[in-house]
């Protein structure tokens, strides 16, 4: 006979010790209070309905109310109040049964990423942000994320554990607190705990933030992981830690030990202009090369002074006419050529420019012959 379960009957579980009353059903599920006031949710397939007078289940008891006594202030009588919260008979609660990790297909090599999420795109520079760790893989990583301060010593801002194919919020930040960002390290230790696993290396990953995308809208994009667009640095791919290049970091490091330190724009007397083969002078323009360091600069202002050095070159041969001169701008994302190309149209209309040799400079230089 098919079982007619309701809210209020008595059961007992068909595939399990034990039984209580039926407090609610839904989507076929029967949530059952046991003696303790534990609510119990099963399948109602596995309930049976007992009668009141059945031993072969415990009898149900109601939750207990025990007083809560009030302790009085000074000068009042001690009363006696009732507390009406509802707690089990033992004082010790039975904890909640850990949900399985979460593995997917071909989630055994390490695919993390630090995500930074605005909460409010229409707002980038005024609205503050969300920093998450993404765990795109089959491992729980334990992970430590710092930042560098003054000099070569470290700021701890978050230490969690991540669940396998998880994402954690670990800091929320104003747009104020940016160049706290600069620097950062973030220290991984990747393991399984219900199965053997393959052995991963703990990485020390470094990375020096470019702020300036923080301002810019499309540096936050359509991704997998959040509903809404989200800026992803990827910190390890396929197992690969995604870092700066040890000589990058090392770099920085020797730079950060220098005494000295200009408040302004750290800009170092450039070397001479090299003169190559048929008195061909060679002058790289990248920012390395130009200045100590870019550390409180903005993208406008580096272009700029790259500008300035520019102009400061032209000007100074404009007088020898014939004289060929190579900018080296870098490829990239062609900001600086393009704005090279518009000085030259706009300020030096009579000098005839060209790619230079792409034997030599690829596809990252500018050879100018003044007339």
């Amino acid at each position: 006979m098919k079982n007619q379960l309701k809210v209020g009957d008595k059961i007992r579980f068909l595939n399990a010790v034990g039984g209580g009353r039926v407090t609610k059903i839904e989507r076929g599920l029967a949530y059952v209070e046991d003696e303790n006031g534990f609510e119990i949710p099963t399948p109602v397939h596995e309930c049976v309905v007992v009668q009141e007078e059945d031993t072969f289940i415990p009898a149900y008891k109601p939750p207990k109310i025990e007083p809560k006594p009030h302790v009085p202030t000074s000068g009042q009588p001690k009363v006696t109040k009732a507390d009406f919260s509802v707690r089990p008979e033992h004082s010790e609660m039975t904890p909640e049964p850990k949900l399985p990790h979460t593995y997917l297909p071909g989630g055994n090599k390490l695919n993390v990423y630090l995500a930074f999420v605005s909460t409010d795109l229409k707002k980038l520079g005024q609205s503050s942000y969300l920093a998450y760790i993404v765990n795109d893989s089959n491992y729980i990583l334990h992970f430590v994320y710092m930042n560098r301060t003054e000099g070569t010593r470290w700021h701890l801002r978050h230490v969690e554990t991540v669940e396998p194919n998880m994402k954690v919020l670990i800091e929320q930040f104003e747009a104020t607190r940016l160049n706290d960002l600069e620097h950062i390290a973030i220290q991984i230790v990747a393991y399984q705990t219900d199965r053997t696993f393959d052995l991963k290396k703990p990485v020390n990953i470094e990375h020096a933030l470019d702020t300036v995308k923080f301002f810019k809208l499309h540096s936050f994009t359509e991704n997998d992981f959040f509903d809404e667009p989200a800026m992803l640095l990827r910190l390890i791919e396929d197992d690969r830690p995604m870092g700066m290049k040890k000589n990058d970091a090392e770099k920085i490091e020797q730079a950060l030990k220098q005494k000295k330190h200009m408040a302004s724009a750290p800009a170092r007397k450039p070397d001479a202009p090299k003169i190559r083969g048929e008195h061909i002078i060679e002058v790289d323009l990248h920012a390395a090369e130009l200045l100590d360091s870019t550390r409180g600069m903005e993208a406008k202002d580096i272009l700029e002074y790259q500008l300035s050095k520019f102009r400061e070159v032209m000007d100074r041969e404009l007088k020898h006419h014939g004289q060929k001169i190579v900018f080296i701008h870098g490829k990239g994302e062609g900001v600086l050529r393009r704005a090279v190309e518009q000085e030259l149209k706009r300020k030096y209309p009579q000098c005839r420019f060209q790619d230079a040799s792409f034997r030599e400079y690829g596809f990252g230089a500018t050879m100018v012959t003044v007339k």
